[in-house]
């Protein structure tokens, strides 16, 4: 252990958070490990630099140090935040839960402990629970962004259509700019069968987004169910020529030539999809209920042990998740900082298709 002052560890201290308030992370980190050394259990050494390691995605080492930093100092909420996210990014969100639960009796008002209760509770899938964190959110501060997101995402996931719609629309009113809430908006209508305003909304995303190929794919799906076939098969092609490799996009269109009575390229398409990815359980039992309809059946049969591919799929069209990453993002150090980042990820999950009795 090497020894230094007490007024050389204060200066110090001081230096990193600066450095940390400007964004120059690299330096402070070094400050903090050189510290390290002669103050091995300083509870704001150890904290800052768990968080820095949790920033630049060494999760299991920032919470290795954050959780020594608690010992230390069991009542910094920033710590605990930070820790509870690195746990619920590693998949320990059980664990999170105790740890914001400290927190929320240290500081029942606090809006952050409230959200990411609400987040470590989503995880576990206990949604009605998170809910209602999310609402005691949106008691003390009803034009939050993020919690409007995730509680219209939770609605939806829950078959509550109309509340999602809800809180889709106020976070839009808030940030009316960001493709994704107006997707999961769009989401929300199509679940209610309301397919014009889930096109508008799609639209608007795309507009936004014109990259944006989810939002294409489900415009794609409102036109079969409009019987917009034509429309539909022009988006699926714009679609598949800027991914040909997506075995999604030649399903859809097969299904799309299927109901125009186009049966032999309905089973091209099947085919290619195939041969994209070997192991669709999908496109293999779609090809066999159109073989059983066309009365061939050896070649049905053989495809039918497929069926069930879509067993655990819901019949609802899911939103996209949100979920919190720690790689590359700003997260808790100071309470001034506030909610913090979130990132999106999207986990392409498709609606369901009509099948030949």
């Amino acid at each position: 252990m090497i020894k230094i002052s007490a007024i050389k560890i204060q200066r110090l201290l001081k230096e990193s958070l600066f450095l940390c308030r400007q964004g120059k992370i690299v330096e402070a980190k070094k400050i903090y490990y050189s510290l390290l050394d002669s103050i091995p259990n300083h509870p704001e050494v150890l904290g800052n630099l768990g968080t820095i390691e949790l920033q630049e995605g060494n999760t299991v080492l920032g919470i290795l140090y954050l959780q020594k930093a608690i010992i230390s100092s069991p009542n910094e909420i920033n710590f605990i935040l930070n820790l509870a996210n690195g746990l619920i990014e590693t998949g320990r969100a059980n664990e999170a839960l105790n740890y914001l639960e400290t927190a929320e009796n240290l500081n029942p008002n606090l809006i952050n402990v409230l959200y990411n209760k609400a987040r470590a509770l989503k995880a576990l899938n206990k949604f009605t629970d998170a809910i209602v964190c999310l609402d005691k959110c949106l008691q003390k501060e009803p034009k939050n962004y993020l919690a409007l997101v995730d509680h219209g995402f939770l609605h939806n996931l829950i078959n509550n259509y109309h509340f999602a719609i809800e809180s889709y629309s106020k976070a839009i009113q808030v940030n009316p700019n960001h493709f994704m809430t107006y997707y999961n908006r769009g989401i929300a209508y199509e679940n209610l069968n309301d397919l014009n305003d889930a096109l508008k909304d799609y639209n608007l995303a795309i507009q936004k987004n014109p990259q944006f190929e989810l939002a294409m794919f489900n415009k794609c799906g409102v036109f079969i169910k409009q019987k917009k076939f034509i429309e539909a098969l022009d988006l699926i092609n714009d679609l598949i020529h800027g991914n040909k490799f997506n075995e999604h996009y030649f399903i859809k269109k097969s299904f799309i030539y299927e109901e125009i009575k186009d049966f032999d390229k309905a089973i091209d398409n099947y085919d290619y999809a195939i041969k994209l990815n070997t192991e669709s359980k999908e496109a293999k039992a779609k090809k066999s209920y159109l073989y059983l309809a066309l009365d061939l059946f050896k070649d049905g049969w053989i495809l039918y042990e497929n069926r069930f591919w879509d067993k655990a799929i819901k019949s609802q069209i899911k939103p996209l998740l949100r979920e919190f990453n720690t790689s590359d993002k700003t997260i808790f150090i100071w309470a001034e900082q506030g909610i913090g980042d979130q990132i999106i990820y999207a986990s392409l999950l498709f609606d369901a298709f009509k099948t030949k009795k």
